[in-house]
């Protein structure tokens, strides 16, 4: 085993974290492509090698990372899952603010109605996050 300096560590703790959390979200997507819960459309793989191939690549992926963890003595704790998903809440809501209409003036003049329904919609998408 070899050990990181505290900076160090924690950089390689927070990137590996990262990757894993990547990693179940793309395992995610091939293995439940239809999922009810999605807003964004997939389109499955449909060769089955294809899919395979890919998951047996996250898998590995996987692998890969535990095998660094121990090497670095790298532990993730358990988050429950509360805290967990007030902090994806909290970014959600932070990247909704791209929607407000000042945001969007890069892309053009928006009309003022235009500038009413995204600012309606927008205080909706909030107050839902606000629930989490």
């Amino acid at each position: 085993m070899t050990e990181l300096g505290f900076s160090h560590k924690n950089a390689v703790q927070a990137i590996l974290k990262e990757i894993a959390q990547q990693t179940e979200n793309l395992t995610g997507l091939l293995l439940f492509p239809e999922s009810p819960h999605r807003i964004l459309p997939v389109n499955p793989v449909h060769d089955e090698a294809d899919r395979d191939r890919l998951l047996k690549a996250l898998s590995k992926v996987r692998s890969d990372i535990e095998e660094m963890c121990r090497e670095f003595n790298i532990k993730f704790p358990p988050l429950p899952l509360q805290q967990q998903l007030t902090n994806m809440a909290d970014y959600l809501y932070a990247v909704a603010l791209n929607l407000r209409p000042e945001q969007l003036l890069g892309y053009g003049e928006l009309t003022e109605g235009e500038q009413d329904k995204i600012k309606s919609h927008l205080a909706r998408i909030l107050n839902d996050l606000e629930e989490i």
